[in-house]
């Protein structure tokens, strides 16, 4: 799939390399949806391209057929692993950084370069990113490993000081819009969905695919009806378990956002949520929410978190009419 903003980062990024000017440790940070994976990938195979133009990969020679697909052995690709019971970790062990380690002190079979992408590298426990850490400390020449981050901030300060920093540029509305037009999709939905995702193209997508404009709409119906008093916190709190509970949060935080944005740029509220806006609350109620997300990896009773989220949204909006 053709991404002329990843590719045109790509393209100068691939031109720090031909000249000798690309550190051999990369964080690739960035928010979901934005292209950071596309990007890692195109660039892995600029690296190991034999015939580049124009800053990218030419995609015909031998080293770009085998990397794409997945036979490159200069290539090496770090990520969840599966667990005794089948199902994948949630984080990244340092079993699987000292065997990277090992695997970058190897003699690159086809070439010079050696190329490694550690995804997501925001979930390496302590263990591993302390033996990331000595791996970046005595980098081998012709090396280059790749850290990609959708939180790169949680990554130690004594790791992303020791990368080069990159990711693609977003594109511009009009630029996301084409594109997405090509993908097939209608202006009017993609606009819809593209103001959803802050303008993030692939997140977009995801949204029209997964059908998250009903979802959101479905969200701003409930958050009025609560407002309102015509359906039962705690009765609302049931059907968003039942369909995507964490993603409901993240679109009634965004309807949140929005509410503030239009209340503030005409003093009036968006239709369907509420007629009166108090800003502190507002913004008390979104903090709320985003550690609620949070904490949907514990054993606390989801379904009671969401029920009195809600209750509070509800209280929150008497008060404000009273």
């Amino acid at each position: 799939m053709a991404m002329p903003w990843v590719d045109a980062e790509v393209a100068r990024v691939g031109r720090l390399f031909a000249d000798g000017r690309l550190a051999h440790a990369l964080l690739v940070g960035g928010p979901s949806g934005l292209g950071k994976r596309a990007f890692a990938e195109r660039l892995a195979q600029r690296i190991l391209c034999r015939d580049p133009r124009d800053g990218l990969a030419c995609g015909e020679c031998r080293d770009c057929r085998q990397l794409q697909v997945g036979s490159h052995p200069d290539f090496r690709r770090v990520s969840f692993e599966e667990r005794k019971d089948g199902k994948l970790r949630t984080e990244l062990t340092v079993a699987q950084i000292r065997r990277l380690s090992d695997s970058l002190n190897l003699t690159a079979q086809h070439g010079a370069a050696v190329v490694a992408v550690l995804d997501p590298a925001d979930a390496m426990n302590a263990n591993a990113a302390n033996a990331l850490l000595k791996t970046l400390e005595e980098p081998q020449p012709g090396r280059f490993l790749m850290l990609v981050a959708d939180r790169p901030e949680r990554l130690a300060i004594t790791l992303r000081s020791r990368c080069q920093r990159f990711a693609p540029r977003p594109p511009s509305r009009d630029e996301a819009l084409a594109w997405m037009a090509s993908q097939g999709h209608p202006r009017e939905t993609a606009e819809i969905a593209l103001d959803l995702a802050d303008g993030l193209p692939l997140r977009a997508i995801s949204y029209i695919e997964d059908d998250v404009i009903a979802l959101q709409k479905a969200v701003r119906r409930d958050l009025g009806n609560a407002a309102t008093g015509k359906q039962a916190p705690f009765a609302l709190a049931k059907e968003w378990m039942a369909d995507r509970p964490t993603l409901r949060l993240e679109l009634a935080v965004e309807l949140v956002r929005e509410l503030g944005r239009k209340k503030l740029a005409t003093l009036e509220a968006p239709s369907g949520l509420t007629a009166r806006v108090d800003f502190p609350k507002l913004a008390a109620w979104a903090d709320r929410a985003n550690r609620a997300r949070g904490l949907f990896g514990t054993t606390i009773r989801h379904e009671l978190l969401i029920g009195e989220l809600l209750l509070d949204w509800r209280v929150a909006f008497s008060e404000s009419a009273a």
